[in-house]
């Protein structure tokens, strides 16, 4: 449980960092090497990219596999449509351009960000601000990592294939769907995990408060939750597991499906071959078959 407390702290202060102190300016994250950013959208090479990272507020994001050589990445912004909330972001083209994406590649990593590095605006100017993030990736291509740091906004990564990949969110849910990947670590506060996979899935570390986590595959070799406040729901073909239940107020649904109870919240499915961890205030595993 102490990597809850840690994760509490850690994403709120990365929240207020972005988001900015009290109600009247907002202060969005300061990043090194600012000047060697482009500004905008556009594309780069495949073969030069092996990291994918990404840190957004407001909108979302989307990372999907397509029929290109390249990787090719956009936003569509609520200032497009000429309006915000006082007029004054589409008025001001300087201030227009700062609330621009930035992107950069560097050592086979290609990093986005949301906009210029410390900008610091009056929150009214913002207030109904939100970005679109679309980011298209070869279909054969797989990435050593995938990476996305988001704040209120949402995360869809389909058909595409990393090592890796790693989101840390802040009231924001995230769907995976036909993602080939050996681990996925999530860290989130207020925020869903959707998995969707014909595959099995090797390996998923989470840490969530208020965040649930929804699986759907062939099976699973090894998950470990750490949470407050949620719950674990697996859809899987082939149940062959051990699983551990740990905490406070936390249980088992598991109807219609068949294990051993090994010990005190030690359950035994299949050969147990894999490893299932849960450790959990007030949540629960709930078990189906697909």
């Amino acid at each position: 449980m102490k990597k809850i407390i840690i994760l509490v702290l850690l994403l709120s202060m990365f929240l207020f960092s972005l988001c900015g102190c009290g109600n009247l300016i907002t202060d969005f994250s300061s990043y090194a090497d600012a000047n060697s950013y482009t500004t905008g959208g556009g594309s780069v090479s495949a073969d030069d990219i092996n990291e994918i990272c990404v840190n957004w507020v407001y909108g979302s994001v989307k990372i999907e596999g397509s029929d290109t050589d390249k990787i090719t990445f956009s936003e569509v912004s609520s200032l497009d449509s000429g309006k915000d909330s006082i007029g004054e972001a589409t008025e001001n083209k300087e201030l227009n351009e700062s609330l621009k994406m930035r992107y950069k590649t560097d050592g086979g990593r290609l990093t986005i960000q949301f906009c210029k590095s410390a900008l610091r605006i009056r929150a009214a100017v913002v207030k109904d601000l939100k970005k679109d993030l679309t980011i298209y990736v070869p279909n054969n291509r797989e990435f050593t990592e995938i990476k996305a740091d988001v704040v209120s906004s949402d995360i869809y990564i389909a058909y595409t294939g990393a090592d890796k990949i790693e989101l840390n969110s802040v009231s924001a849910d995230m769907k995976l769907v036909d993602c080939k990947t050996d681990k996925i670590k999530c860290d989130t506060v207020s925020g869903d995990l959707n998995v969707t996979t014909d595959e099995a899935l090797e390996d998923i570390d989470m840490n969530a408060v208020s965040g649930n986590l929804k699986i759907n595959a062939k099976s699973i070799e090894k998950l470990d939750m750490d949470s407050v406040s949620a719950n674990a729901e697996l859809t899987l073909e082939v149940f062959d597991f051990d699983l551990k239940l740990s905490g406070v107020s936390t249980k088992l649904e598991a109807d219609g499906i068949s294990f051993e109870k090994t010990s005190e919240k030690n359950y035994k499915f299949g050969d147990g071959a894999g490893n299932v961890t849960f450790e959990s205030v007030s949540g629960k595993v709930r078990l189906e078959e697909k």
